[in-house]
């Protein structure tokens, strides 16, 4: 005799169960084999999408660190129209985000200066009225 998972009798209560709900209820989810495995492709591809992004990322911020340690300039030499297009975006982006981070941080000192009165610190709004001045 074999096995059987859900048991006859726990199958039966839950067939029973779905039958008891509105056919409302009952159709809610349900869908055909068709739009189920149109749904999971539409899953697949977008996930596709996403790591061809952030591989062709990688591809770029690996040839930008590249370009940056060799001296001689060889590493650009080759490299084809698109990919100096892409390189150009990838340094636009993080040269944003480090005025981003910049300018946070500007923020941050200047919203909590330091309260050190004779110690040599200064703060960084005593620095930026010592530049304005000379």
């Amino acid at each position: 005799m074999r096995n059987v998972w859900p048991s006859p009798s726990d199958a039966h209560r839950v067939l029973t169960r779905f039958k008891s709900l509105p056919e409302m209820e009952q159709s809610k989810k349900m869908v055909n084999q068709e739009a189920f495995l149109k749904q999971r492709i539409g899953k697949v591809r977008e996930q596709l999408r996403k790591q061809q992004r952030l591989n062709r990322d990688e591809e770029i911020t690996q040839l930008m660190n590249g370009a940056l340690i060799d001296e001689t300039g060889r590493i650009l030499k080759d490299v084809q129209d698109e990919e100096l297009k892409d390189l150009a975006w990838m340094i636009d982006k993080k040269m944003n985000c480090i005025h981003e981070r910049i300018s946070s941080l500007r923020n941050t000192i200047v919203s909590a200066p330091q309260q050190i009165n004779g110690t040599g610190v200064q703060t960084a709004a005593e620095m930026e009225d010592a530049q304005r001045q000379t």
